[in-house]
């Protein structure tokens, strides 16, 4: 109740989650004035940055409210009250406006903790920095090239998805040591001149691109711009530093031409680094991985011709920092899945692959591939809201996604309203019977629907799952 007339920290969660862009937020707000309850899937981090907004914006909005209150109504302490709850239901004006007036003290705080990093980075003259680049199997390379690594060095890895300017100085900060050899630093992007601000403070030795998929097109306008930042990783490397790239990326290759680097491809059918015969077994998947000269035969205990490939790209990098093919090999067998990341576990009569964290138009081909492979002819079932963050590419792609779903899925359940009207027209389109589509609020009401309809032995598909400021 209290959270519906005072909605502040709920709009500085949303503030939070959209990474402070004031623009994103009031537009948000302008399509969402009346949304309460939002935090669900996290919470809001009490950071410094939150602490100050919030501590500005209750200090603006109830000043204003006593002006007005003494001005319009001699002091009234109810009509103080009611105007506080009428400015806390308009909070993100407030908020924004304090935004800008605590700006100088977040620059300058930004400014001090990545100086302090970037420092630190210089005086450790025996560390290689790795940037992992792309728009989509950043996390999983990096877990991969982890494991791989840490028998013969001395690894550090950002955490989690930690990947702006503040997370990783603060893990630099926090975990490098003087002794340590290898520091591996997951990059995202979001707008023009993001690596290259990255790469500023992390200064990596080698850089691979994982692959360029439409995300964050909202914020980008057009895929080129996206490709384009991508590669300002290139423009960081030193003149001996390596970039390694998919040759299997259509975008990458397209790009890759107009920037200067020392490149080593992977993945393509003639390139010297590349997997071939890839089988799924009972324990996951085998394959041939070919590297430069070497050729060994590997088991990895993950589901996927994904997983395949993504293991390639951490190879690869593992074989030119001088692990050989055959400890390559045996060290895929402690290669573990990361989490929601096409991860795949049991759940009651269920086996569920999780990829709420990793969504895009290329990842979702992998994404129905598995489910169309998992268990055979068992019921397949498929939660999703949609693919997010397509700009005007939306429609299309929601479509496209949908309608190869419908040849795979026995059950759709669509969760939410975003992109609800895109996902149903692309069933209606398919002929996808009407009695096989169900819809959900949230996740959770998905999952209680798909336990309810689901076989012995179902295969549950979760693709994508709506962060906090989608509904």
């Amino acid at each position: 109740m209290l959270s519906k007339l005072f909605p502040l920290l709920d709009h500085l969660y949303i503030f939070q989650l959209l990474e402070y862009e004031r623009g994103n937020f009031i537009s948000w707000f302008l399509k969402n004035p009346l949304r309460r309850g939002i935090q669900k899937k996290h919470s809001l981090d009490f950071t410094l940055k939150i602490q100050l907004l919030a501590i500005v914006s209750s200090f603006l909005m109830l000043s204003l409210a006593t002006v007005l209150a003494l001005i319009f109504f001699s002091g009234n302490i109810w009509a103080l009250l009611l105007i506080y709850i009428l400015f806390e239901s308009i909070s993100p004006f407030f908020i924004a406006f304090s935004s800008l007036i605590i700006a100088p003290l977040d620059i300058y705080s930004k400014y001090k903790i990545t100086q302090k990093a970037k420092n630190k980075l210089r005086s450790l003259e025996n560390l290689k920095t790795i940037a992992i680049v792309g728009s989509y199997a950043k996390t999983s390379t990096k877990d991969m090239l982890y494991t791989l690594l840490w028998k013969d060095f001395y690894v550090v890895k950002t955490p989690k998805s930690f990947n702006t300017p503040v997370a990783i100085a603060q893990t630099i900060l926090s975990y490098l040591k003087q002794t340590t050899q290898i520091f591996i630093v997951e990059m995202d992007a979001y707008h023009p001149g993001d690596i290259k601000n990255l790469c500023k403070i992390a200064r990596p030795d080698m850089a691979i691109i994982t692959a360029i998929a439409p995300q964050h097109l909202e914020r980008f306008g057009n895929i080129q711009k996206l490709a384009d930042t991508q590669f300002e990783v290139s423009k960081s490397l030193r003149d001996d530093g390596l970039l390694f790239l998919n040759s299997q990326d259509e975008l990458t290759i397209q790009t890759e031409e107009k920037f200067t680097a020392n490149k080593i491809f992977f993945s393509g059918e003639l390139d010297k680094f590349r997997v071939e015969e890839i089988k799924q077994t009972a324990k996951g998947t085998s394959f041939k991985l070919i590297l430069d000269n070497e050729s060994v035969d590997v088991e990895l205990p993950l589901p996927g011709e994904h997983n395949a490939y993504n293991f390639l790209a951490a190879s690869t990098i593992a074989y030119k920092l001088g692990l050989s093919a055959k400890t390559i090999s045996q060290r895929a067998q402690l290669i573990l899945p990361t989490e929601h990341r096409l991860e795949i576990k049991k759940q009651g009569k269920l086996t569920v692959i999780d990829n709420s964290y990793n969504t895009n138009p290329k990842v979702v081909i992998s994404s129905l591939k598995l489910l169309k492979e998992t268990a055979g002819d068992n019921q397949k079932i498929l939660i999703t809201p949609g693919l997010i963050e397509q700009g005007s590419n939306a429609e299309i792609e929601n479509l496209k996604f949908i309608k190869h779903a419908a040849t795979v899925a026995d059950e759709i359940i669509i969760v939410g309203e975003s992109y609800k009207g895109y996902l149903s027209s692309g069933l209606k389109e398919s002929a996808f019977p009407k009695e096989s589509i169900h819809y959900a609020k949230s996740t959770k009401t998905a999952l209680e629907i798909a336990n309810r309809i689901s076989k012995e032995n179902a295969v549950l598909l979760i693709e994508n799952d709506l962060p906090d400021q989608y509904s």
